[in-house]
Order: C-alpha cells, then structure tokens, then sequence
C-alpha cells in the first residue's frame, strides 16, 4: 500500500510521468496556444442551453398566468351560478333600502313636477306682460327695428 502511495506521488511530482524534455515541449506548445483552443461545438452547445432555459421559464410563466385566468374565470361563473336569482334581479332589498329608494323616487317626482309648474308660471306671466313679457316684447321690437334698418341701408 505504501508503495503505490509512493509511486502516485513521485508520478504527480516528476510531471505525470513525463521526462523533463517532454515536460519542457508540453509547456512550449500550450504557450503557443495549440492547447489552449476550445471545441467549436462548445459555443453551439451552451448558446443552445441557454436558449432551452429561457424557453422553460417562458413556458412555465405563461402556464402560471393561464391557470390564473382559468381559475379567475371559474370563480366569476361559479359566483354566477350559485347566486340566487331574486339576488341577481335585485327584486329582495333590505327593507331600509327599499324605504330609501322609495323616498328618492317620490323626492325626484315632486322636484320634477315643481319644475314642470315654475315653468308653466313662466311662460304665463311672459304672456301676460310683466317684466319678462316687457323685455320679450322688447327684444322683439329691437330684432324689427334692425331688419327695418338694415332693409332701407339696402335698398340706397
């Protein structure tokens, strides 16, 4: 056992069993650079490597979105289906909303039918003369005047 152990070191120490002229010529050819050349298919095989890697990654983030969506939509149809329909249709409001919503409709009624009613006192005291029929009478004279006018710059 000693022996073998003897010889490996004498072996990595005279230079893997090379004489000292071969030693010499190994270490003038790698200065040289013949040695020192990688395989040509090396640059191929690791760009390809790579290429691989970045395709499984992409693969694998477009399948984590897809089931993302797939269960985004299986949870909007299942909320879907099992609502119940007198839900969906909004027909069951609590009875305070219900109240309130009532109350809104029966305030917008009576604000509409207030317009409506300005509007008609409007128009009847425009009739009827008062400040708003005097300038609209007003407004009517200036418009009769000005065609009058212009009509006779015209006809010079």
């Amino acid at each position: 056992m000693r022996e073998r152990e003897t010889k490996q070191s004498n072996f990595i120490q005279d230079g893997a069993g090379l004489s000292e002229e071969d030693l010499l010529r190994l270490i003038e050819s790698v200065e040289a650079g013949e040695l020192l050349h990688a395989p040509t298919h090396l640059k191929d095989e690791t760009l390809a490597r790579v290429r691989r890697e970045r395709r499984r990654v992409a693969d694998r983030q477009l399948f984590v979105y897809r089931a993302k969506v797939l269960a985004g939509m299986a949870a909007a149809l299942a909320v879907l289906l099992f609502m119940p329909a007198d839900r969906a249709a909004g027909a069951e409001l609590p009875y305070g909303l219900q109240r309130e919503q009532e109350e809104q409709e029966k305030m917008a009624a009576e604000r509409r039918m207030s317009v409506e009613a300005e509007w008609e006192r409007y128009l009847a005291r425009q009739e009827r003369g008062g400040p708003e029929g005097f300038y609209g009478k007003m407004k009517e004279r200036i418009a009769a005047i000005g065609t009058s006018l212009s009509g006779k710059t015209d006809a010079r």
